[in-house]
């Protein structure tokens, strides 16, 4: 990576705010470790109470996620009336609420799975480019190849994330209107 210095643009602190003024509009060090500490312990919260709605619900879109064995665009076509309804509660309460983002660290299953793809994608990329270096393939071919072999080990999480989304969102028009 190259940074062509001579495009930098400057600009004058027009604000007339000095550096002295910015602790309070700015997180200090003490408040971004708070944050972690909360965070870090509400995924604790979460993992032990495995037998909660929110954490079954989780890991069941997730495993709903991962049947999928055909290209599917959009996640709630796998949806039926019951299940958005479902879904849109899922974080209606300040405590899921304060999850979103951190579904992954509190079903370990999704974790390790998530590693595993990762994984997998390596060896898949690795072994199509060996086989264009062998000639197997050409380079619109390879192209084609590596999209597909990765679209296959990642649209899970794709479709995973665009359901949370949906959860999200609907649970939002819930609570603020």
């Amino acid at each position: 990576v190259c940074f062509d210095e001579d495009s930098n643009e400057y600009f004058d602190n027009t604000t007339g705010r000095a550096a002295e003024d910015c602790h309070e509009t700015w997180y200090t060090k003490e408040d971004y470790q708070q944050f972690r500490s909360n965070v870090r312990a509400n995924i604790r919260q979460a993992q032990q109470n495995q037998d909660s709605t929110f954490f079954k619900s989780i890991q069941n879109l997730y495993m709903a996620s991962r049947q999928v064995t055909y290209v599917l665009e959009d996640a709630t076509d796998l949806l039926s009336e019951k299940l958005q309804a479902k879904l849109a509660q899922l974080y209606v309460s300040e405590d899921n609420m304060d999850m979103i983002g951190m579904e992954y660290h509190v079903v370990a299953a999704i974790k390790q799975d998530v590693r595993q793809q990762r994984q997998d994608i390596q060896v898949a990329v690795y072994e199509i480019q060996q086989e264009f270096d062998q000639g197997a393939w050409t380079l619109p071919e390879m192209e084609e190849e590596l999209y597909e072999s990765c679209l296959n080990h990642t649209q899970a999480c794709g479709l995973f994330s665009q359901l949370l989304a949906f959860a999200q969102q609907k649970s939002s028009e819930q609570t603020c209107c």
